[in-house]
C-alpha cells in the first residue's frame, strides 16, 4: 500500500472509511496551492508539526516550507499549529521561530484542539483547512470537527515508535479503502523495502507461512534434541538435566520436578534461536524481498527485538485473559492462546515490516 496523492471524492469511499478521508493529498506541503484555497474561501490553516512541517525531533525547516508559510501569510491566511508533541519547549521554539501560534491539548483525533482553534480565530469550519501527515490523527480529528483536511506525505520515515507500529499499520488498511475515492493513483517508493508488486495481504500471508515454518523448526529441534536424541541409553534432556541439578542446583530449585524438566530452558533457547533465524532469513528474502547485505546485521537485531517483545506480549495477554474469560477448561486455554497468537502475529508483522526490514 502506498501514499496516494490527488483530489479525493469522500462520497465514493466506503462508509467505514469516510471519517479518514481527506479532500486532497500532496507529496509535500509546498505543493498545496494556497491561491486556489484562498479563492475557495479558506482563511484559517491548521498545521500539524512533526513530519508535516519538519522532521520528527528536528527544528531546522526546509526552505520550501518557509517559503510556503511566507506566501500563506502574504495572502492573508491565519495559521495555527496543532500538535500532540510531548516536548513543549521544542514546540514553543518552533512556534516562535515561525511566528505561528500553537495549541496543544487532548491528543488528536480528539475534536477539542480543532474547536479551540476555531474559537481562537473566530473562524467557521467551512473556511478552515487542517494539513497533516497522519490519517488516524490529523485527518480523522479534522473530519470529526467538521473541518476539511489535506493529507501530505510524511517528510521522513523516522518517527515515534508508537506511531510507526500503531497508526501507520492501521493506516495501511485505511488507504486500501480510500483508494475507491481516488481514481488516479500515483506511485511512490515503498519505504518498507517490499517489492512494488507484493501487496500487503500477500506479505502478511507469507509472513504467516514463514511463522508456521519457524514453529515447525522450533518444535522439531527441541523435541529432537531434548526427547529423542540419546547418548549411552539416555536422552540429552536427561543427561543435561542431571548435570544442571548436580552442578547448579540453585538454578532449578523450586520449579524443576525432575532432570528432564531442569534442562528444558537450555534446549528451548537453542530451538527458539533456530526458529528466529529461520524466520529472519525467509521473511527477509521472501516476504519483504530484501536482497542487499549492507543492513543485514541491523535488520537481524531489530527482528530479534520485535520477536522478544512479541513473546513477552503473548505471555502477558494469556496471563490477563486466562482469569477474565468466561470459559472453562481446555476451551478457555485454547481461546486465550488463539487471541494472543493473533495479536502477536499482527505485532510481529508490523514490527518487521515497518522497523526491522524498513529501507533506510
Amino acid at each position: 500500500m502506498k501514499f496516494r496523492p490527488g483530489q479525493f471524492q469522500p462520497h465514493r469511499a466506503p462508509r467505514i472509511a469516510r471519517p479518514f478521508c481527506p479532500i486532497a493529498a500532496y507529496h509535500a506541503l509546498h505543493e498545496i496551492p494556497l491561491s486556489a484555497m484562498h479563492e475557495n474561501g479558506k482563511r484559517l490553516l491548521l498545521l500539524d508539526v512533526d513530519n508535516t512541517l519538519v522532521r520528527w525531533k528536528a527544528e531546522v525547516f526546509d526552505q520550501e516550507v518557509l517559503d510556503w508559510i511566507a506566501e500563506a501569510k502574504a495572502l492573508g491566511f491565519q495559521l495555527c499549529l496543532l500538535s500532540n508533541a510531548r516536548r513543549l519547549p521544542r514546540l514553543m521554539r518552533i512556534s516562535e521561530n515561525l511566528d505561528i501560534p500553537f495549541l496543544r491539548d487532548r491528543f488528536k483525533p480528539s475534536r477539542r484542539m480543532y474547536l479551540q482553534a476555531l474559537a481562537k480565530f473566530n473562524a467557521r469550519p467551512e473556511e478552515t483547512v487542517m494539513i497533516g501527515d497522519q490519517l488516524l490523527t490529523d485527518i480523522l480529528g479534522a473530519n470529526r470537527a467538521g473541518v476539511e483536511a489535506i493529507w501530505v506525505h510524511r517528510i521522513s520515515p523516522h518517527e515515534f515508535i508508537g506511531t510507526r507500529l500503531g497508526n501507520r499499520v492501521l493506516e495501511l488498511f485505511v488507504i486500501g479503502f480510500l483508494s475507491q475515492a481516488l481514481p488516479v493513483v500515483a506511485k511512490l517508493p515503498d519505504p518498507t523495502g517490499a517489492p512494488e508488486e507484493t501487496s500487503l495481504a500477500l506479505q502478511f500471508f507469507r509472513f504467516l507461512v514463514v511463522g508456521a515454518s519457524s514453529f515447525v523448526v522450533d518444535t522439531g529441534i527441541y523435541a529432537g534434541l531434548h526427547d529423542h536424541t540419546k547418548l549411552h541409553g539416555q536422552t540429552l534432556g536427561m543427561i543435561a538435566g542431571l548435570a544442571i541439578q548436580r552442578n547448579w542446583p540453585w538454578l532449578v530449585a523450586g520449579w524443576a520436578k525432575n532432570a528432564p524438566a531442569a534442562s528444558v530452558p537450555v534446549f528451548k533457547i537453542v530451538s527458539t534461536a533456530a526458529g528466529i533465524c529461520n524466520g529472519f532469513y525467509w521473511n527477509r528474502r521472501w516476504t519483504f524481498g530484501i536482497t542487499d547485505t549492507a543492513a543485514r546485521a541491523n535488520q537481524f537485531r531489530r527482528f530479534v527485538a520485535v520477536n522478544v517483545v512479541g513473546a513477552s506480549l503473548n505471555i502477558l495477554i494469556v496471563t490477563i485473559l486466562i482469569d477474565t474469560v468466561a470459559l472453562t477448561g481446555d476451551v478457555r486455554t485454547l481461546f486465550c492462546q488463539a487471541v494472543a497468537a493473533a495479536i502477536v502475529a499482527v505485532w510481529n508483522f508490523a514490527g518487521s515490516r515497518l522497523w526491522a526490514f524498513r529501507k533506510n
